[in-house]
């Protein structure tokens, strides 16, 4: 059961305040109401969100049944983390269309079924072009709030663990095709995130209009421009750069460590450029919940942004694209009570004293869990 909780401080990304909060029945109030026991805290954050994480991939077995108690234990420790919403970027299947994902105390998960993707070969699903509007309009009917392609594909896959993307990917789908595709899942209600490492991959998903862009790490400043325009978010993944060069390093592929690197410092100019020129950069880890929303925030820090700007890539900025409530009087109690501002440190995010999930108190400071390997 939530509980009738009063907070006081300052409230961020913005450090707004210092202003008072009242939760009850799960929801916040900016209005007094009677019996509320106080948290003690200092700064009042919205729930750190991840917007591309795997909730139900599990590389060892792709569609197996024990995947439900996976995503249980999963969205259990997101909340303990402090990453109270997040959004799934694909499966094999359309499990987590079946699941009850929200309402429960752990993470909230906004999911996107089954992903599209042209190359053939387990584990990875196989949509052929001709399909690839029927399958989002299924998608979109199933309830899927959002739908995952791949825009582009690299021409030299080597297992779920090596996958190998360079900056000479192949484009998956004519921007035709992925353009019917995306009208067919808007038409449906549903949203298209599109994975595109390389330019030409993102071009096209641009062009196609699809809703975000995940990694973009072939972006330059035209392309920005045009996502502005059109209000495509950009996730560029950073924290999985580790797993990125390690692979290319254990498969001897200096050219690809070289492209990363001269992605990776280009990143340094074009985000600040990006949230210049409006478009939504949000944090995501592309993994599921090995690393955390908070060590992407850092990254986005590293790579260019300020303290705050990249604090809202984690928070406000990607609750507001996602829909959620950024603590307003009505929205749902999600937030982290911390006793320090984080924006000095931003690994105080990783140190609440609190964690209010739907009002109800999550105890903060998982267990460890293991860096992934350089794949």
């Amino acid at each position: 059961m939530s509980g009738r909780w009063s907070l006081r401080g300052r409230l961020l990304p913005e450090g707004e305040g210092p202003v008072s909060l009242w939760i009850a029945d799960g929801r916040i109030s900016r209005e007094p109401l009677p019996d509320c026991a106080p948290i003690e805290g200092g700064w009042i954050c919205p729930g750190l969100v991840d917007g591309h994480a795997h909730v139900s991939w599990d590389e060892r077995d792709a569609t197996g049944p024990g995947r439900r108690a996976l995503v249980a234990e999963r969205r259990e420790v997101f909340a303990r983390q402090g990453t109270l919403l997040v959004r799934d970027m694909g499966a094999a299947d359309n499990l987590l269309l079946t699941l009850r994902l929200d309402g429960d105390g752990r993470a909230r998960v906004l999911p996107s079924g089954r992903m599209a993707l042209r190359y053939e070969g387990y584990p990875f699903p196989h949509t052929a072009p001709e399909a690839l509007a029927g399958a989002f309009a299924s998608l979109a009917a199933a309830g899927a709030p959002w739908i995952k392609v791949f825009a582009d594909w690299t021409d030299d896959f080597g297992g779920p663990l090596n996958t190998g993307f360079s900056g000479g990917d192949g484009v998956s789908y004519p921007v035709e095709v992925l353009a019917d595709a995306v009208s067919a899942a808007h038409a449906g209600g549903a949203r298209v995130a599109a994975h595109a490492f390389s330019y030409e991959g993102a071009a096209v998903a641009v062009a196609a209009g699809v809703d975000s862009i995940e990694h973009g790490w072939g972006l330059d400043a035209p392309l920005l421009d045009e996502m502005a325009g059109k209000h495509i978010a950009w996730l560029p993944l950073l924290v999985i750069a580790r797993g990125m060069r390690g692979g290319a390093r254990n498969a001897g592929e200096d050219l690809r460590i070289a492209w990363i690197e001269e992605r990776l410092e280009a990143m340094s100019t074009l985000l600040p450029y990006a949230v210049a020129a409006g478009v939504p950069v949000l944090a995501g880890t592309d993994w599921g919940p090995g690393l955390t929303a908070a060590q992407e925030v850092m990254a986005l820090r590293d790579r260019g942004l300020s303290p705050t700007q990249a604090l809202r890539a984690g928070t406000s900025a990607a609750r507001d694209f996602f829909g959620a409530g950024v603590l307003a009087h009505g929205d749902s109690a999600d937030l982290l009570v911390l006793q320090e501002d984080p924006r000095e440190d931003l690994t105080r995010l990783m140190k609440p004293s609190a964690i209010l999930m739907q009002g109800r108190l999550v105890p903060p400071d998982p267990p460890p869990l293991p860096t992934p390997p350089d794949w």
